[in-house]
């Protein structure tokens, strides 16, 4: 939903708009001659404001509206005279493009449409904005490279035997849609403040299929490009890293990897067979003793608690997923139990704290997932949750952090 003065935007999920509210000036992209609505309504069908292409973004300001396509291409209409639009990155001076959109920079024979028209000169635009003023609209052109939405930027590996390969999980980049990318540099290095704890072991992760001899490697505009990671645990516990992505263009994507590495222990050698029992005593034939019973399998192991990720993203007001592994590499079941999380009050949880977990049998895993109802005026940044279970009889503590956003 997008507002101006005094218009109203939807913007549906298949890329139309439905708007409502004063339509001087072309403002509420109609088509109906610029009538005032008073409930959301959709383009005049069979006139050209219905025949835009299917936007992902919507602004307004007092005047004037813009739209933004998945491809980056920006629409407006509305007020065109003396309207401006800013266009840049975060590292370049913005240029600036006039309404409408053909002729000088604020200088118009036309004072308004209600049609959406195509602002020229700009392709990749990766977000719109309205300027404080609300008479100034501005475009942020994406990077030449982006990470696609992978896990908020980190790739997580669940618990992984010590020395033994995990399956390979995928690490997804996307040249922007007006430029190919270069891509310079790929490495695993130890992340400077990746926001995951445990220990840097940057040896721990590697990139299959893939390695320097590859580079430089040009990446279409709007093509993807596809890394494989696979963690390989050296020792026990929470293990980090960081993959850095450069171009040459000067672009550094970061993803954060974490894995965690067990021990579920050996299973002991097959005990001896037992010896053959003595035969019976002389007078009636005594019957032969039956042969002594397999000895038990001698057994040894531990048992791992481990999250099954360190750092959770939830927004206000939704479930936040908590999980742990329990890994049972001992002799004997483990018992079924409560896992319990205490939470800060920042966090505003409301609801249930704990959830049974049923008992894990010698040699087997279970996850446990709890789910905590952040509150919706819980505060936003990260937050320390401990969770903790009663394994034999100790009581195991784990610590997750909970990122809260609006």
């Amino acid at each position: 939903v997008a507002a101006g003065v005094t218009t109203s935007f939807a913007l549906l999920s298949d890329g139309s708009y439905l708007s409502w509210g004063r339509g001087s000036q072309g403002l509420l992209g109609l088509g109906n001659g610029g009538l005032d609505v008073t409930v959301p309504t959709s383009p005049v069908a069979g006139t050209p404001a219905a025949s835009h292409p299917a936007f992902v973004q919507l602004v307004v300001n007092a005047g004037t509206v813009l739209a933004r396509t998945s491809a980056g291409d920006v629409y407006g209409w509305g007020e065109l005279s003396g309207q401006r639009l800013n266009a840049g990155t975060s590292s370049s001076a913005p240029a600036d493009y006039a309404f409408p959109y053909t002729g000088a920079a604020g200088v118009s024979s036309q004072s308004n449409t209600e049609i959406p028209q195509q602002v020229p000169g700009i392709t990749g635009a990766g977000a719109l904005a309205t300027g404080a003023s609300g008479s100034q609209q501005i475009a942020f052109v994406d990077a030449g490279l982006q990470r696609n939405q992978n896990n908020n930027g980190v790739v997580s590996f669940l618990s992984v035997p010590l020395g033994t390969a995990s399956t390979v999980l995928p690490a997804a980049f996307r040249a922007s849609s007006s430029a190919p990318a270069t891509i310079t540099s790929v490495k695993i290095v130890r992340p400077g403040n990746s926001g995951l704890g445990g220990t840097l072991a940057p040896y721990d992760f590697s990139v299959v299929g893939f390695d320097s001899s590859d580079l430089p490697y040009t990446v279409a505009a709007g093509s993807a490009f596809n890394l494989s990671l696979r963690f390989t645990p050296s020792a026990l516990g929470t293990r980090t890293a960081a993959l850095v992505v450069k171009t040459a263009a000067g672009d550094t994507v970061t993803t954060s990897l974490e894995g965690y590495g067990t021990d579920l222990g050996t299973i002991g050698a097959k005990g001896d067979q037992g010896e053959k029992g003595d035969t019976g005593a002389t007078g009636a034939t005594g019957a032969t003793g039956a042969a002594g019973k397999d000895g038990k399998s001698g057994v040894s192991g531990v048992v791992v608690v481990a999250a099954s990720a360190s750092k959770v993203t939830v927004k206000r007001g939704k479930t936040a997923a908590l999980s742990v592994v329990i890994a049972n590499g001992s002799a004997s079941t483990i018992a079924k139990t409560t896992l319990k999380a205490t939470t800060p009050k920042a966090l505003k949880v409301t609801g249930k704290k704990s959830v049974k977990v049923a008992a894990t049998k010698s040699g087997k895993s279970r996850i446990a997932k709890l789910k905590l109802k952040v509150g919706k005026k819980a505060k936003v940044g990260t937050q320390k949750v401990k969770v903790s279970l009663k394994v034999a009889g100790k009581t195991v503590t784990r610590t997750i952090t909970v990122k809260v956003t609006k």
